[in-house]
């Protein structure tokens, strides 16, 4: 099952929910087997994580920057 990013862009977003897609396809089949979580998931869990808390971080970057509105001059 491929899920395409519909609230994000780049390759972050692709990863995370690539990784998380992935990890429920697993933990949907561990729990129809009746078996714990395989090793692959902690790995996808360490991708989801460590691609989604910057792009979380980001995103509050980005509401700080609109609500605020600093001067900021660049050139």
């Amino acid at each position: 099952m491929l899920v395409l990013p519909a609230r994000q862009s780049g390759a972050a977003s692709f990863a995370i929910d690539a990784a998380a897609s992935q990890s429920s396809f697993m933990a949907r089949k561990a729990a129809a087997d009746g078996k714990p979580m395989p090793a692959e998931w902690r790995r996808l869990y360490r991708i989801w994580s460590a691609c989604g808390f910057p792009a979380f971080l980001a995103v509050l970057g980005i509401i700080w920057l609109m609500l605020a509105r600093p001067a900021i001059s660049l050139f």
